[in-house]
C-alpha cells in the first residue's frame, strides 16, 4: 500500500561551524560567560551534525526536534547574521537543486522545520497498510507532518528576512500539506474498509480523499517545484477516489432500491474512472492495477444496472448536476507537532538543557540602546527643541522691534559697541563665515553621495525587474510562474520611494539653509575681519548731549535687554543640565531586571516592545519635570517681551531721528541679527549632517539587500530554467517512444520501522490494454438475473458489498423466489 502514496524527500545540508561562529560572538560583542558558552557552542556543532545523516526511522525525528528547539534558542539570543553561510539542496525536482547560501538562522529554521515535516511523510510512507497498526501510525504520521507544514506556511514563511527559494515558497509548502492531508485520509478509509464500514460512510471517506488531492493539485498549480509525475499521481488519485466514491453511492442506492439514482453515480464514477486512468503516466503500478480494477468494476456494474433499469425497474436516471452531492466526510486535521508548540517543554521531554540558557538576548542590548536614544529624541523634540523655540521667537521679537541696534546708536554714537566686539571675537572664536561655507560644502557632498546610492540601489532593481520581464516574455506567464519582481521585492521598491521623498525634502531643507546663510554672509564677514573693519561699516552718529528724560528711557531699555541675555543664559544652562541627566539615564540594569523577572525561562524572539515600560517611566518624569519650567519660560518672556516693547516705544518718541543715526542704528542691527543667525545655521547645519550620515548608513544597507534581492532572484530564476528546461527534456524524449521508463514520484528507496528492509523504487509503468471480462455463460455457471459479478480486488481496490433488493446476494435464480417486478 505505502508504493500508492507518496512521501517527500528530504533536504540535505553540509556541517557548518555555527557553534564556533556564536562562541566568537559572545567573546567579542557580549563580553558573557565565554567558558559555558564555549560548551554549548561544542554541544550544538555536534547536535546539528547529527542531522545530517537523517533516516527514514522515528527515532530521528527527536534528533531533528532537538536541533530545532536549540535553534530557536540561537534565534532568540543571537542576531539573524551570526556569520555563519547555511547550505541547502532542494530534493523536489527531478534532481537535487542547489545549493542555497544563506547567512540566516531563519533561513535555517525554516529547513530543519521543512526536514521534520518530510521525516514524518517518510515514516508514515513506510508504514504497512496491510494491518490496524500500520494504519494508524500512517493516519498519524501523516497528519503530523501536514501539521508541520502548515506551521511552516502560517507561522515561519511570513517571519522570513528574505524570500524562501522556489522549493519552500507558499505554494510548495501548501501543496504538500494537502498531500500529506489527503494519505492521512486515505489510511482512514483503508481502515473503514477493512472494518466493513457501510457504504455510505465509505464513500464520505473517499470523496473527502479526492477533495483533498484536488487541493493538493490546486496548489501544485501555483508551484514551480512540483514535479510531472507528482501532477500525474495527484490527478489519478483525485480521480480514482472521486470514482470510488460513487461506486460507494451506487452500491447503498443499490441496497436502498434506488436503482435510477445508481445509474447516476455509476455513470459519475465511470467518468472520473477513465480520467484517473487517462492520467496515470508515471504512476506506480500498484495504483494503476487498482485503477483499473475499479474501472472495470465499474463498467461491469453500470452495464448490468442500466439493464436491469430499462428491463426491470424502469426508473428515471438522474443527471449528475440533479444527483443528491456526497458529502464530505473529513476524518484527518493538521496536527501541529509538540516541538513547534512547546520547544522547551519538548527539551524537558528528552533531557535536553537549552543551550546559551545564561547568555542575556542580543536584544536586551539594542532594547537598551534604542530606548536611550528614544528617550533623547523625546528630550530633543518635546523639552530642547520649545526652548530654543523660544528663544528664536524672541530674538525675532528684539530684530522687529530694531533691537538693540537702535539703543547702541544712540548710547555710542562713536565707534563700535562693545557687545558686537565680544559678538565678533565668539564668532572668529567658532570657525565663522569659512565654517558654515566648508559645512555646506560638506553637506552637499553628502547629499551628492547619499543619491548616487540611492540611484545604485534603484539602477540594481530596475536591472532584476528588466531581467524578470525578459524571463517571463520569453518564457511565457503560464511557466515563468514566480512572482513579478515589484511583488517579490516590495519591501525594497517601497524603501526606495521612502528614500527618494527623504532627499527630496532634505535637498529643500538645505536649500533654505544656504539661502539664509547668503542673506548674513556679508555681514558675517564683516565680523571676521575684527574690529578695524566694523569701525569702516558702521558709521558714526552726531554727537549730542542726551535728554535726562532719554537717558532714564536709555536706562531702563538697557536693564530689560539685558534680562533677555539673562534668560538665554540660564536656559542653556538648563539645556546642559539636562542633556547630563538624560545622558546617565542607565536602562540597560532596569531592563535586564524586566527580562530576568517576567521574560527568562520563555521560548521566543524577545522583542523590544517588552521594554516599553521602561522607557514610558522615564519619559513621564522628564515629562512631569519639565512642563511646568516651559510654562513658567513662556509667561516670564511674553511678560518682558511685553515691557521691552512698551519702553522701546517711548524710547522711540523721545530720541532725534537725524539721517545718520538711523544709519548707524541699521548697521548696528544687521550685525546683531547676523550674530544670532549664526549660531541658528550653525545648529541646523549640525542636524543635516546627522541627518546624511544617519541616512548614508542605511542606504548602504539598502543597497546590500538590493544586491541580495538580485542574488537571491537569480539563483531562483536558474531553478526555475531548469525545472522549465527539465520538462521540455521530458517531453522531448518521451515524444520520441511509445514506452517510458521514467522517474517515480517515490523515493529511491524507504527504510522499514520494523526489520530494516529496503523497499525498491517504483518504476514508471509501462503502456498496456485493460483485461477483457467475459460476459458469455457456459453451463458451469449459475444462471443470474441483472447481477454483477463480485471478485476480491486487491489491497486497497474496491470490493461490492450490495445486493439489489437485499435478497439476491448471489444473484443466483431458484424456482421459489418467483419472479420479481420492480
Amino acid at each position: 500500500m505505502a508504493t500508492q502514496l507518496l512521501h517527500i524527500p528530504l533536504r540535505r545540508t553540509q556541517a557548518v561551524p555555527l557553534g564556533f561562529n556564536i562562541a566568537k560572538y559572545v567573546e567579542t560583542e557580549f563580553h558573557q560567560d565565554q567558558d559555558q558558552a564555549a560548551i554549548d557552542a561544542d554541544s550544538l556543532d555536534k547536535l546539528r551534525n547529527r542531522t545530517l545523516d537523517v533516516q527514514a526511522h522515528v527515532s530521528f525525528i527527536d534528533v531533528l526536534s532537538e536541533y530545532y528547539s536549540q535553534l530557536l534558542n540561537v534565534i532568540d539570543k543571537f542576531p539573524a547574521d551570526i556569520k555563519t553561510e547555511f547550505v541547502w539542496y532542494g530534493t523536489l525536482g527531478y534532481s537535487e537543486s542547489g545549493p542555497v547560501k544563506r547567512n540566516s538562522t531563519q533561513f535555517e529554521r525554516l529547513n530543519v522545520a521543512y526536514n521534520i515535516a518530510s521525516l514524518y511523510s517518510e515514516v508514515a510512507y513506510k508504514q504497512q497498510l496491510d494491518n490496524v497498526d500500520g494504519i494508524k501510525r500512517a493516519y498519524n504520521y501523516f497528519q503530523k507532518a501536514a501539521g508541520a507544514f502548515k506551521y511552516i506556511h502560517d507561522e515561519l514563511l511570513p517571519q522570513m528576512d528574505q524570500p524562501p527559494p522556489l522549493d519552500l515558497d507558499a505554494a510548495t509548502i501548501e501543496t504538500l500539506q494537502y498531500i500529506c492531508l489527503a494519505q492521512a485520509q486515505e489510511a482512514f478509509w483503508v481502515k473503514a474498509k477493512l472494518d466493513n464500514l457501510k457504504n455510505t460512510l465509505v464513500s464520505r471517506l473517499a470523496i473527502q480523499v479526492s477533495e483533498f488531492y484536488a487541493q493538493a493539485l490546486d496548489y501544485a498549480g501555483r508551484s514551480t517545484a512540483i514535479r510531472t509525475e507528482w501532477i500525474h499521481h495527484l490527478t489519478c488519485k483525485r480521480y480514482h477516489f472521486k470514482a470510488a466514491a460513487h461506486y460507494r453511492a451506487s452500491l447503498d442506492c443499490l441496497d436502498k432500491g434506488k436503482y435510477g439514482e445508481e445509474v447516476g453515480h455509476l455513470r459519475i464514477a465511470l467518468e472520473a474512472s477513465k480520467t484517473a486512468l487517462a492520467n496515470s503516466k508515471y504512476v506506480s503500478p500498484s495504483v494503476i492495477a487498482d485503477a483499473n480494477e475499479l474501472n472495470n468494476r465499474v463498467k461491469t456494474d453500470l452495464a448490468g444496472a442500466e439493464k436491469d433499469n430499462d428491463l426491470i425497474y424502469l426508473q428515471s436516471v438522474p443527471t449528475s448536476a440533479s444527483l443528491p452531492p456526497i458529502s464530505a466526510s473529513s476524518m484527518v486535521k493538521a496536527a501541529t507537532p509538540d516541538v513547534f508548540l512547546d520547544p522547551l517543554q519538548f527539551l524537558q521531554n528528552v533531557n535536553s538543557k537549552p543551550l546559551f540558557n545564561d547568555i542575556l538576548p542580543y536584544t536586551i542590548y539594542e532594547a537598551s540602546n534604542a530606548y536611550s536614544e528614544k528617550i533623547n529624541e523625546y528630550v530633543q523634540r518635546n523639552i530642547i527643541s520649545k526652548i530654543e523655540e523660544l528663544t528664536v521667537n524672541m530674538h525675532a521679537s528684539l530684530q522687529q522691534l530694531n533691537l538693540p541696534g537702535s539703543l547702541e546708536a544712540v548710547e555710542k554714537p562713536m565707534g563700535v559697541p562693545q557687545s558686537l566686539l565680544l559678538h565678533s571675537d565668539e564668532i572668529r572664536t567658532k570657525g565663522g563665515v569659512n565654517l558654515l561655507r566648508g559645512t555646506i560644502n560638506d553637506i552637499q557632498k553628502l547629499y551628492r553621495e547619499s543619491v548616487h546610492l540611492l540611484e545604485e540601489g534603484k539602477q540594481i532593481l530596475v536591472y532584476e525587474e528588466n531581467e524578470d520581464t525578459m524571463m517571463r516574455n520569453r518564457q511565457g506567464t503560464a511557466r515563468w510562474t514566480r512572482a513579478p519582481s515589484k511583488q517579490a521585492g516590495s519591501d525594497l521598491w517601497a524603501s526606495l520611494s521612502n528614500f527618494e521623498n527623504y532627499l527630496k525634502s532634505s535637498e529643500a531643507s538645505d536649500r533654505m539653509v544656504r539661502d539664509k546663510f547668503h542673506k548674513i554672509e556679508r555681514y558675517l564677514e564683516i565680523m571676521c575681519e575684527g574690529r578695524h573693519k566694523l569701525e569702516t561699516y558702521i558709521p558714526n552718529s552726531t554727537v549730542v548731549n542726551v535728554d535726562p528724560y532719554l537717558e532714564y528711557s536709555i536706562q531702563e531699555l538697557r536693564e530689560a535687554l539685558l534680562k533677555t541675555r539673562g534668560i538665554e543664559y540660564q536656559r542653556q544652562k538648563y539645556i546642559n543640565n539636562l542633556m547630563y541627566t538624560v545622558a546617565n539615564i542607565g536602562t540597560l540594569p532596569e531592563i535586564i531586571s524586566e527580562y530576568q523577572n517576567n521574560i527568562k525561562g520563555k521560548h521566543g524572539h524577545v522583542d523590544a516592545s517588552r521594554f516599553e515600560s521602561v522607557y514610558t517611566k522615564h519619559v513621564t518624569a522628564l515629562q512631569r519635570e519639565h512642563t511646568g519650567w516651559l510654562e513658567e519660560q513662556t509667561q516670564e518672556q511674553e511678560q518682558l517681551l511685553a515691557k521691552i516693547t512698551e519702553l522701546n516705544q517711548q524710547f522711540l518718541e523721545i530720541r532725534d531721528n537725524d539721517e545718520g543715526s538711523i544709519e548707524r542704528e541699521n548697521s548696528i542691527q544687521n550685525l546683531e541679527v547676523a550674530y544670532f543667525k549664526f549660531a541658528e545655521i550653525v545648529q541646523n547645519l549640525d542636524e543635516g549632517r546627522k541627518f546624511y550620515n544617519s541616512l548614508m548608513e542605511q542606504l548602504v544597507l539598502f543597497v546590500d539587500q538590493c544586491k541580495e534581492f538580485v542574488y537571491q532572484r537569480r539563483i531562483e530564476g536558474r531553478e526555475l530554467e531548469s525545472t522549465i528546461s527539465d520538462s521540455f527534456s521530458q517531453l522531448s524524449i518521451n515524444s520520441g517512444r511509445s514506452t517510458v521508463s521514467s522517474p517515480t514520484p517515490m523515493a529511491a528507496a524507504a527504510t522499514n520501522e520494523d526489520d530494516g528492509k529496503i523497499e525498491e523504487p517504483l518504476v514508471a509503468p509501462q503502456a498496456r490494454h485493460p483485461a477483457m471480462i467475459s460476459r458469455v455463460w457456459n453451463p458451469g455457471n449459475d444462471t443470474g438475473f441483472g447481477g454483477r459479478a463480485s471478485a476480491s480486488p486487491p489491497n486497497g481496490g474496491e470490493e461490492a458489498t450490495g445486493s439489489r433488493g437485499g435478497s439476491f446476494h448471489g444473484r443466483t435464480w431458484k424456482p421459489s423466489d418467483g419472479i420479481n417486478f420492480g
